[in-house]
């Protein structure tokens, strides 16, 4: 493999020539020295990200613009960054694949290159213009995870932007850096290594030690338990197929919210945080008619041993089911802080083995695992809100346009105080910008009405004013997800060339409540016809499941549409289409 131009040894001169030259020429390259190199596995979550890149390479991008301090010198930036490298090895790690896996190649010496550039005309650090913004891609095999870029004004160094890679860190630790490197600019005495701290390659030998195979085993039984029993669409809702294509952004703003959140909070012993997320995914729940939901909460890792200032990526999703079978709204809250707990001690994952449980139960039951309801708490710890009372009607709702295509549903805790600040993205062919008002808005009152007391759920869905979704006939509840058999149907008709297919719901008493019955002149193999309709479900099939039972029988009744008449046909075979690892197909084909 080649070594890249920055990992070679300079003369000491040269350096000195590079760091001299910072405002004249443009670019600099910076030395950096650290105490281990070398090739290791790479960790799961940084496998993970480098997984996805290639699809929205400008999302693993964390980039940040900082105002310098006017005592930091070129010279401070340069020791300071020298040392920040020789701290943290995911900043002086390139992941090239040997045998079609990334590894980790820690570098022991090398050059960070460092753009100057003189600050744009009218440029402050409150308003800064979009092309300071743009977003250059890295290649990860090439390119070190950092990019820094200083903004010089009157001969002095004015602003930093810096722009790390999501495989070298996640937010937490991007804050991290951020913060390391301005303490090491100013504070000339902090500018040493300092003790051992965990690095990513700690990580993935953790994560393939003995300790580490029983948690992630752990992790898997947990996984697989929630998707067997919880539904796998949430936002299972009839799609305005003939709309556009679009995705919006709304955001919350609310003094009284915030203040009613507190107070919520310390009548329950939860967090901010968790009062937040059970009130948004109460109204979601109420205004799709869910008693159970399936939301993919953003978990920070960080109570894993040593992570709590670990520089690195390694943050991913915890699964936390959410249940509406409660009494009160403050019942609720301290259900949904033990659920979400829970879920987070299994928040850390090998995507792959991941995805490889998530498509058997996806087999099993019929249906896509959707990842269409994502919450994302972004929020920092700040002093708590004033006592004086904030108005109901000190509060906003601004929309935008989403630049990037979230999931259906994407709901952010942006800013706990002074004022609750949440962002709600949604893919409008499913959630309307008036439904969306709709849900901020009923979020708000249950927050103003659970303010000063425990409220009975059923009261403060009245309060809400959230008006179920309107499904039509063809909508049934199959095992606790909302179906639309119609969909269901040509599903089933999509796989047959030269046949018919009627998908009817049974009786529950027969254990299979939505059942195929299906006629052709080719053979149909059972298995290999659920197959193929599983094949067929995807992240736009919502409320789609395949049949839990297929019945193959030899023609046809003069009446397709009614259960009975399919029934009093000679039956050839039937069979659920799943095999199960231990017992073999399920039911003949």
């Amino acid at each position: 493999m080649p070594v890249p131009e920055w990992t070679q040894e300079f003369p000491k001169t040269a350096m000195e020539e590079h760091v001299s030259s910072d405002l004249r020429e443009g670019m600099s390259h910076i030395p950096f020295t650290g105490a281990r190199a070398g090739t290791w596995p790479a960790t799961f979550t940084q496998a993970n990200v480098l997984a996805w890149v290639p699809d929205d390479p400008a999302s693993a991008v964390l980039s940040d613009i900082v105002e310098l301090p006017p005592s930091v010198s070129v010279d401070d930036i340069r020791a300071a960054l020298g040392m920040l490298l020789a701290r943290h090895e995911s900043l002086r790690t390139v992941f090239p694949a040997i045998e079609g896996e990334p590894v980790q190649q820690v570098l022991g010496v090398g050059l960070l290159p460092v753009r100057f550039l003189p600050i744009p005309d009218g440029a402050t650090p409150d308003r800064l213009p979009q092309a300071m913004w743009h977003v250059e891609p890295f290649d990860h095999t090439t390119d070190l995870p950092l990019r820094v870029t200083v903004y010089v004004d009157d001969g002095r160094p004015a602003l930093m932007r810096l722009d790390v890679s999501h495989v070298a860190a996640d937010q937490a630790a991007a804050d991290l850096i951020e913060r390391d490197l301005l303490d090491l600019m100013v504070n000339p005495a902090t500018r040493v290594v300092g003790p051992p701290r965990r690095q990513p390659v700690d990580q993935a030998l953790d994560e393939r030690s003995i300790r580490g195979a029983r948690r992630l085993d752990a992790t898997l039984r947990y996984w697989s338990e929630q998707m067997r029993r919880l539904p796998l669409c949430a936002m299972a809702l009839p799609v305005r197929l003939h709309a556009d294509a679009g995705y919006l952004k709304a955001t919350l703003t609310s003094g009284a919210a915030a203040q009613a959140m507190t107070k919520i909070a310390a009548r329950t012993s939860a967090s901010h945080s968790t009062v937040v997320f059970t009130c948004l995914a109460m109204v979601l729940a109420w205004w799709t008619d869910s008693r159970t939901m399936k939301i993919h909460a953003t978990c920070s890792n960080r109570f894993l041993p040593g992570t709590r200032d670990y520089v690195g990526t390694i943050a991913q999703e915890a699964l936390v089911p959410f249940e509406t079978d409660h009494h009160s709204f403050d019942d609720l809250v301290r259900h949904v802080t033990v659920a979400a707990v829970t879920a987070y001690r299994y928040g850390h994952y090998d995507a792959p083995r991941l995805i490889r449980a998530a498509e058997e139960v996806i087999h099993e039951r019929g249906m896509y695992s959707h990842r269409d309801v994502v919450v994302n708490d972004v929020s920092a710890i700040a002093d708590a809100p004033d006592n004086d009372t904030c108005a109901p009607a000190d509060s906003r709702i601004e929309f935008a346009p989403e630049l990037f295509r979230p999931e259906p549903v994407r709901l952010t805790i942006v800013r706990l105080f002074p004022r609750l600040e949440i962002e709600l993205s949604c893919d409008t062919r499913l959630t309307p910008q008036a439904t969306m008002e709709e849900l901020l808005r009923g979020a708000e009152r249950v927050l103003l009405a659970a303010a000063d007391s425990d409220v009975l759920l059923a009261e403060l869905a009245a309060l809400s004013r959230i008006r179920p979704v309107a499904r039509g006939p063809e909508w049934t509840c199959v095992d606790g997800n909302w179906i639309d058999v119609r969909a269901v149907q040509r599903i089933v008709e999509g796989e047959l060339r030269h046949g018919t297919a009627r998908v009817f719901t049974a009786p529950d008493g027969a254990g299979r409540p939505l059942v195929a019955y299906v006629t052709s002149q080719d053979e149909v193999n059972i298995g290999e016809l659920h197959a193929a309709c599983v094949a067929r479900l995807g992240p736009e099939e919502h409320g789609v499941m395949t049949p839990q039972w297929y019945v193959v029988v030899e023609s046809a009744p003069d009446d397709t549409e009614r259960l009975v008449s399919w029934s009093r046909q000679s039956v050839l075979k039937e069979g659920s289409g799943r095999v199960f690892p231990s017992m073999g197909d399920a039911g003949p084909q």
